[in-house]
This record gives structure tokens, C-alpha cells and sequence, in this order.
């Protein structure tokens, strides 16, 4: 299976189950609802993130995009 066709699968899961729940806390972007979550979601959440953020600054290339993917929404979401 290709990775694209493993991507596109991937998000058409349910959040009712156990990993579609896992995918949905890490998605989520609303601080109201994270400032809601629970110990353990909170957990789930920031644990990706570390990993997440890890993988960044081990490797320049994805560091530099990532910035320049996120200054890109900026200058389109704040001009």
C-alpha cells in the first residue's frame, strides 16, 4: 500500500474508535476544547508533540519547511 493511499484511508477513520480517538486529539486545534481535555488526552497530546517537535530540530530540512509552511498561513490568515 502506498503511503498516499494509507494517508487517504487513514483519514476517513471514525473518532469512535480507539485509534480514529488517538487521531482526533492529536488533530485538534481548539484551545477551548484542549483546555477540556483530560489527563490522559492531555498526555496523548503532548507526548505527539514532543515527537513531533524531536523530529523537527533533528532534521533541518523538515525544521525549515515547517517554519515556512507556518509563516506562509500567518501572512495569509493575518494580511
Amino acid at each position: 500500500m502506498s503511503w498516499p493511499e494509507f494517508c487517504s484511508l487513514l483519514s476517513g477513520i471514525m473518532p469512535d474508535t480507539p485509534l480514529g480517538g488517538i487521531v482526533s486529539i492529536r488533530a485538534e486545534k481548539d484551545p477551548k476544547r484542549i483546555k477540556e481535555f483530560t489527563a490522559d488526552q492531555r498526555k496523548i497530546r503532548n507526548d505527539w508533540l514532543l515527537r513531533r517537535n524531536k523530529k523537527l530540530r533533528e532534521d533541518p530540512t523538515a525544521y525549515k519547511a515547517y517554519w515556512e509552511g507556518f509563516q506562509k498561513w500567518a501572512k495569509s490568515t493575518f494580511s
